[in-house]
Parts: C-alpha cells; structure tokens; sequence
C-alpha cells in the first residue's frame, strides 16, 4: 500500500501550529509518528508492505489542490518561504527537510514490511503551476536529486526511492529523476 504523510489526514510530522495536534517546523508530531508505528505493526501482522509517501503536491502547491495557505513553511504562518515552489531551493528548507528525512528513516527505516521511500506524491503538481518560473523545473529536479542521495547514504537497509508524476509521460522530471530507483506515473481516466 501507499501511506501518505499528509497534514490532512493528520498523518504529517510537522505543520502549521495550532492545526490538530502541530506544532510547527522542526517539531515533529509523536502523535502521528505513533499513528504511523501502529499501521507498520498492523501492516506487518498482515504481510502487507508500504511505501511510504513523505509529501504530498498539495502541502506545496498555490492552486492544485492547495494547503499551502497552512503550511508552516509560508511567511503568512511565520515560515520563511514567500511562495510554495520555494521549497525546492531554499538552502534552509532543504537543510530542514534532510533533518526530517533522517528522523524518518531512523524511526522507521528499520521495518522490514517498508517497500520504498517515495519522496513526492505528484511532485510536478507543486509550486504555482501556472506560473511557475523556468527554473522550477531545475530546482524540483535538484531537490529530488540531493534528497534521493540523501535517504540513499543515511538508509542503512538501501530501500528503494521513489517519487510519482501526474501522468505526463513526456513530462521533464521522468527523464530528470535518474538516481530513483523508479518513478510512479499517476495517470487516472474519467
């Protein structure tokens, strides 16, 4: 299965004070993080693996499915990003995350039932995208790029890393995302 960490679902590890039990960048939610223990034991005594999706388009997106107006990296919530596609080249967003991907992996890197690490659940929906400045296609690639190294050196057990698209087979990042062990294309017919 898929498990997502999202603030919606109160599954996510850090985001905006305040929202149910958060409390902030850096400040990661035990209730969740317990949250997520018990779907790994409860998955394990059912001989169900997990990938286990870290962030979602929405936490960084200005107009798909948008919660970027509660994430607590925005400066309306006393973050330090202006804009959502931010996240990808802020130096101190990108040292933050680092910092949540090793409290996650050493929580749960161990499981023997993790299938893979997947960094982005429609990654190419972030940002505004409908205005999204040329670079943003470099600095999302960049991010996958420093991140998939990253879980790959701190990852004592070598899981897999992924990241998923929208559907776009032509799209840039399916060709940028070389040091991910696979790509999952989201691609759902009406």
């Amino acid at each position: 299965i898929r498990y997502w960490l999202v603030p919606f679902g109160s599954q996510a590890l850090e985001w905006k004070n305040g929202y149910s039990f958060y409390k902030g960048i850096g400040r990661y939610s035990q209730e969740a993080a317990a949250m997520l223990d018990s779907v790994f034991n409860l998955c394990m005594s059912q001989g169900i693996n997990l990938q286990l999706t870290l962030f979602q388009h929405g936490m960084y997106s200005e107009n798909v499915n948008p919660n970027w107006a509660d994430n607590p990296y925005n400066v309306a919530n006393g973050g330090f990003l202006e804009h959502a596609a931010d996240f990808f080249s802020n130096t101190t967003a990108r040292k933050l995350t680092r910092h949540l991907l090793r409290y996650i992996i050493a929580r749960w890197g161990y499981a023997t039932n993790l299938f893979s690490w997947e960094l982005f659940n429609e990654v190419d929906l972030t940002g505004n995208t409908s205005n999204n400045p040329p670079s943003w296609i470099t600095n999302v690639d960049a991010w996958h790029e420093e991140m998939g190294e990253f879980i790959k050196k701190t990852d004592p057990f070598h899981h897999p890393v992924s990241t998923s698209v929208s559907g776009w087979m032509d799209h840039p990042l399916v060709a940028a995302l070389g040091n991910n062990s696979f790509l999952d294309v989201m691609h759902f017919h009406s």
